[in-house]
């Protein structure tokens, strides 16, 4: 019997992110009437999937309501539910260890800077995403100060990177919420995105604190 195919969760979230850019892509395919019947077959495909799903709910509610819990436990079933809006307040990713059995230098409870490219890297008024230290971080430098958070909307791990940016706010491609990137935090709300320090080494290398206090909004970078 073939092994099934499957994606670490990794895999799992770049997938989700190229769909995101193909999406993106057919949106401004200079052929409208392709463009839309693309678009048609797309949200065919999402009233298909919406139904299914909703079905399947309905039936675990019904027969095994305790798996609900456990489903919402993966993060890929997690992002499929979030796509379609059947979880009304996501959860929270767990925090820890590393894919792999790697524990991330963070958890060492130290503070340590860790390189992550060069200023010329972010550009002005752009959205940059790169893992570092097995962290997944959303850069983006605006005048003049680089400004450095998770790169997932809160309580899930769809990735911002794909959202507009609006006057030092980025918006979620997904579920629209609003971060200030000063602090990170989600407007209309007391939450917030986490937020990592910055420092210049002497050789002009970028380097990003962790388990290091973030300075406020409005400190010197």
């Amino acid at each position: 019997m073939a092994r099934p195919f499957q994606l670490s969760d990794r895999e799992h979230n770049e997938l989700v992110l190229r769909v995101a850019e193909l999406v993106s892509q057919l949106e401004e395919h200079p052929d409208r009437d392709l463009a839309g019947r693309v678009q048609e077959l797309l949200q065919s495909l999402d009233l298909v999937h919406r139904e299914a799903l909703h079905r399947l709910l309905g039936l675990i509610e019904q027969g095994a309501p305790q798996l609900i819990g456990r489903l919402l436990e993966d993060s890929a079933v997690q992002t499929l539910l979030l796509l379609y809006d059947f979880v009304p307040r996501p959860m929270e990713r767990e925090e820890g260890r590393g894919r792999d059995g790697f524990v991330p230098l963070s958890e060492l409870q130290v503070p340590v800077w860790v390189p992550a490219g060069r200023p010329q890297d972010f550009p002005e008024g752009e959205l940059v995403a790169r893992q570092v230290n097995q962290h997944d971080l959303l850069f983006c430098s605006l005048d003049g100060r680089l400004h450095v958070v998770d790169n997932r909307c809160l309580d899930s791990i769809l990735p911002l990177q794909l959202g507009r940016l609006e006057e030092g706010v980025v918006i979620c491609p997904w579920h629209g919420c609003r971060y200030r990137l000063a602090d990170g935090r989600l407007e209309g709300s007391e939450r917030h995105l986490h937020i990592y320090p910055t420092q210049l080494s002497a050789d002009g290398v970028l380097r990003v604190g962790f388990n290091v206090a973030a300075p406020a909004a409005g400190d010197p970078p």
